[in-house]
């Protein structure tokens, strides 16, 4: 079978240091092959189905100079059919280092992982998927993506106090609605790595979440991530930072609480790596937030983002819902006040309800316990009648 410069093909001759046979990834242009010593049908399946969802690189795919790294791999500057987008790839060196070690596969089911939850999502506010390929030159997968401008560290440092509070609060509204999506997604989806890096604006200043290489689909609402610190640490909870990690999306809410104050502050977290798990989070952080004018609509939002206790911050639906109020110029103090009311009133008329219904149930009980009882009398009255007539 050949895909993507690969021939693959099953080895049945016993090495003398494996007791099973071993599959081959070889390549067509007959250069250095690299065996696996897993079983045999599982990296046979890997090979294949990698094989087939990583597209040979095309022509028109032009791969430029790099923009940014990070620990995983970096992203390049790069032209698809003539088309501005960016390119990501995993570091030569952690590959090369992977398949020496035997995580080969394991690292490319991570970044196929990626590219197939990013093909998943169409959203405004989440950046578009272009393609996945692999480069025969290079024996790497590639992601490709839209292009975007700059990462909204970048974009705070170049229009630093420049930036109008109302501009503030349409870039967190609509990180707000990109991540909004991630966790409404079925399955939901929990980014787990959301930075300033990560975060990103292009051309026309249209916000979009990016770097999807972190996250994960959450199976059921009970479910919890135990992956210990999966993100920058500025932006990761107390929860995420322990030995014994225990998460769900509401890490994404705290980072976004610290999205917020960057936002609002034009500074980012500066936040001291001691404290962790000790001391509360809003006194660890009191630094950045001192930056953050006392009167800002976006403070008391953050300060509830930010709480130790992942079950009193709010879920993403109410985020989203007070930053849509804040930038309309609705009180969102009201807002917050009306929601617990709303949801009293309509527990009272649910009380109300069934007691009317248990009500008319007792009633319709009582009218045909009375029906019954006339009904009953009124035979007896007629086979007495009848007696009577009968004996006369």
């Amino acid at each position: 079978m050949r895909r993507c410069g690969y021939r693959v093909y099953l080895n049945c001759q016993t090495d003398s240091s494996a007791s099973v046979p071993a599959v081959h990834w070889s390549r067509a242009d007959g250069r250095s092959p690299v065996l696996y010593r897993s079983n045999m049908a599982s990296s046979l399946q890997f090979a294949v189905n990698t094989a087939q969802y990583f597209r040979p690189k095309p022509p028109s795919l032009k791969i430029r100079e790099e923009i940014c790294r990070g620990a995983y791999g970096s992203v390049h500057l790069g032209e698809l059919d003539g088309r501005p987008v960016a390119v990501k790839r995993i570091h030569r060196l952690l590959l090369e280092a992977a398949r020496g070690q035997g995580d080969f596969e394991q690292v490319m089911t991570d970044f196929k992982r990626e590219c197939q939850l990013l093909e998943k999502i169409d959203h405004p506010h989440v950046v578009d998927f272009r393609g996945a390929f692999c480069d025969e030159t290079t024996d790497e997968p590639l992601l490709v993506m839209e292009r975007m401008r700059e990462n909204l560290r970048e974009f705070l440092e170049r229009i630093r106090n420049d930036l109008s509070q109302q501009k503030q609060l349409e870039v967190c509204l609509a990180i707000a609605r990109g991540l909004r999506f991630l966790h409404t997604h079925t399955p939901p989806i929990v980014h787990r790595d959301l930075t300033d890096k990560n975060v990103m604006l292009g051309k026309d200043g249209l916000v979009k979440i990016g770097d999807l290489g972190q996250s994960r689909l959450k199976a059921n609402n009970a479910e919890y991530f135990s992956t210990a610190q999966p993100g920058a640490i500025p932006f990761m909870p107390p929860e995420a930072m322990q030995e014994q990690a225990h998460y769900n999306e509401k890490l994404d809410i705290f980072s976004l609480g610290v999205l917020m104050l960057e936002v609002g502050t034009q500074q980012p977290p500066r936040v001291r790596l001691v404290g962790i798990g000790t001391v509360k989070e809003i006194v660890r952080r009191r630094e950045d937030l001192s930056k953050l004018e006392e009167d800002h609509p976006l403070k008391p939002l953050i300060l509830s983002c930010l709480e130790d206790d992942p079950k009193q911050r709010p879920d993403i639906v109410t985020v989203h819902t007070q930053l849509q109020a804040i930038v309309e110029g609705v009180d969102v103090s009201v807002l917050a006040f009306a929601t617990p009311l709303l949801h009293v009133l309509i527990s009272v008329s649910v009380h109300v309800y069934l007691l009317i219904m248990r009500f008319y149930i007792m009633l319709w009980a009582i009218l045909f316990e009375w029906n019954l009882v006339k009904i009953r009398s009124d035979s007896c009255l007629s086979n007495i009648c009848l007696y009577g007539v009968q004996s006369s």
